[in-house]
């Protein structure tokens, strides 16, 4: 044992000085640091005073021990052939990186090369065979490219005397002259006997998946303290909202049998996030906050049941978790935290969570929001009518509400049998001054109607029809166009392009409100976003949120939203949430009337009055309004 510790020290600095005859890399590229940078991380290597290979009481046999890491030669695009030693080695792809190892110990170096074509990448290992090098075999999966996208970095280099990491940073241009996306890979490779692939790691760009800024770094040490130095990818991740970073280790230890990777993490960080932000509850409101928002950051970016993972292990995205106790105890500690501050449509998103099955929420955390969320609902000052009955319309699974405000006092009820109700003298409906039975969501020329939304590979889009191939709610024809609402990562293990129909039909909680002549207008919670549509109902741009200060385009006919697009009001199983963007004192308020019975509410079929003092909706199939005085408190 102790002689092959010593042939790997003799040979780490074989290799080195072979790179400083290849011109590929400087006495200084031979380092005493075992971090690999990756993710943000920009560190380069260095060299402890006084050590390197073989150099007096150097012994790899000790976990404490410095280790010298060296990093291999680069080449630049377009190198397909190079003499090492007087042997030649050609290569099919653009050779960028290259290690050196004698894996069978006959005093000839074999070669582990970082092979780069067009955008994607693969390693590959070259054994070498008297004065020439066998055609290099591929390592482990590839990194597919992508179009468009170029290898900006690509290196190679020995984070142990057992263990190489290799590393790909890719840019992607984007559309609309948006700064390029990025996109970073890492590969953990075993030297011992023929080299191989342990672990392929792959930092995801933010849009579409949890939002925020992933950092990550490889590093070799002894996690467990068991004599032997495991691999550790330690993992530093920033909510949106800013604030403290949260940093988790993922290990694989060192085992007989080879790497094993450490399962108490995420959990273990979670766990305590979870826990002191439930604690912090009881004094500390905005620690509570942050705690809560830094363990569903984490959550979301290693965990494939937090929806986005920003981190791909070989072909699946994020880490199989499993239920997650701290998440569960971060969202409820983040919906009670924002209900009680009167923050409707956050307090809204994070109490969701509680439903979702990657979050495991115990007893009594799941009490504690629900009494928050219960507080915060408006019930006192409500005045509600209850109306005739109304018969709902068959799909398409978009559709205009069957009601809509004429005026301030004038209900439209739509459908086979239409009517208008003066709710100043309800109980004398009236009939139409005109035909009003379509409920097809159409542009203004009535030509398109727009009939879902769906989730694809891509993220969330708009299904959209010619309006006469939808008969009797039923769509004859195939969609003319399915422009992009918001990007989101594709589900986890999601065959694409083709997506199961249950999973195609999840609609990401947004909602069509109108088709001003700009484009669609969509709403999910407080965010409110334009998807830019040509006359033809093509895309025309890429899908923007609205800022709280820009104005809505208009007219928006329908009665989802006001003709001005300055309020709508949205159905949520806890009350109508009432949003007035104009608004500088109660802009967003959840409703409640006396007779609520949020499981009773149709979702498609909630509407506001144009003086934003009256809200209609139907529940148990009978048109329902509700009223409320500019006294009442959310």
């Amino acid at each position: 044992m102790q002689m092959l510790f010593r042939l790997s020290a003799v040979r780490a600095f074989l290799t080195c000085s072979l790179w400083i005859v290849l011109g590929g890399a400087s006495a200084a590229a031979c380092g005493d640091d075992a971090q690999v940078p990756f993710g943000l991380e920009t560190a380069a290597p260095e060299t402890a005073p006084g050590r390197g290979p073989g150099a007096p009481g150097d012994s790899h046999l000790d976990p404490a021990a410095p280790f010298v890491s060296t990093e291999g030669p680069t080449f630049p695009a377009g190198t397909r052939s190079l003499a090492i030693e007087g042997a030649p080695l050609e290569t099919t792809g653009d050779i960028r990186a290259l290690l050196t190892v004698d894996v069978d110990e006959d005093g000839d170096r074999d070669v582990v090369l970082l092979e780069v074509t067009g955008s994607g990448a693969r390693l590959a290992f070259a054994r070498r065979e008297q004065s020439t090098f066998a055609a290099p075999s591929p390592l482990g999966g590839p990194l597919d490219g992508t179009e468009g996208c170029e290898v900006t970095e690509a290196s190679l280099r020995t984070i142990s005397p057992r263990f190489a990491a290799a590393r790909v940073a890719r840019s992607c241009p984007r559309e609309d002259q948006e700064p390029a996306e990025t996109d970073e890979s890492l590969w953990i490779l075993s030297l011992d006997g023929t080299p191989r692939v342990h672990e392929q790691v792959v930092l995801l760009p933010a849009p579409g998946r949890t939002p925020g800024t992933v950092e990550v770094s490889l590093a070799v040490r002894d996690q467990d303290e068991d004599g032997h130095r495991d691999v550790v990818l330690d993992v530093r991740v920033t909510p949106e909202t800013g604030g403290a970073p949260t940093e988790a280790s993922i290990s694989w230890l060192d085992r007989p049998s080879g790497l094993a990777r450490d399962t108490a993490e995420p959990e273990a960080s979670l766990a305590a996030l979870g826990e002191s932000a439930i604690g912090a509850l009881r004094g500390d409101r905005a620690q509570a906050m942050s705690d809560a928002r830094r363990a569903l950051a984490l959550f979301g970016a290693l965990c494939r049941e937090g929806g986005g993972p920003r981190l791909r292990f070989g072909t699946s995205d994020g880490l199989a978790c499993g239920p997650s106790l701290g998440a569960g105890r971060a969202a409820a500690a983040l919906a009670t935290a924002l209900a009680r501050d009167g923050e409707v449509f956050a307090a809204i998103g994070a109490f969701e969570r509680l439903a979702e099955d990657g979050y495991r929420v115990p007893p009594g955390a799941q009490r504690l929001a629900e009494r928050a969320m219960a507080a915060m609902a408006t019930t006192d000052g409500i005045t509600e009518w209850v109306g005739p009955t109304v018969t709902l319309p068959p799909g398409p699974s978009a559709r205009l509400p069957v009601i809509a405000f004429l005026d301030a006092t004038h209900l439209l009820v739509r459908g086979p049998s239409p009517l208008v109700i003066d709710l100043t003298s309800p109980d004398s409906p009236q009939p139409p001054p005109h035909q009003a039975t379509n409920v097809l969501f159409t542009d203004p020329s009535g030509q398109y109607a727009a009939t879902a939304i769906e989730r694809t590979c891509d993220g969330y889009v708009v299904s959209i029809a010619r309006a006469a191939e939808v008969v009797a709610g039923v769509v004859a024809g195939r969609p003319v166009s399915m422009p992009l609402i918001a990007r989101a990562a594709a589900p986890s293990g999601a065959r694409c392009p083709t997506l199961p129909d249950d999973v195609r039909r999840d609609d990401g909680g947004f909602r069509l409100l109108g088709w001003a002549p700009q484009g669609i207008v969509v709403a999910r919670r407080d965010e409110l976003r334009l998807v830019p549509l040509t006359v033809d109902a093509a895309p025309a741009g890429a899908p923007r949120t609205l800022g709280p200060d820009d104005p809505a385009p208009a007219p928006i006919p329908g009665g989802a939203v006001t003709v001005d697009g300055s309020a709508y009001a949205l159905h949520t199983p806890l009350g109508i949430a009432f949003h007035h963007r104009g608004a500088s004192r109660n802009a967003v308020r959840l409703l409640r009337g006396p007779g609520w019975d949020g499981d009773a509410v149709s979702p498609l079929d909630v509407v506001v009055s144009p003086n934003f003092d009256r809200i209609a909706y139907v529940a148990g199939r009978r048109v329902r309004t509700i009223a409320w005085s500019d006294s009442a408190e959310p």
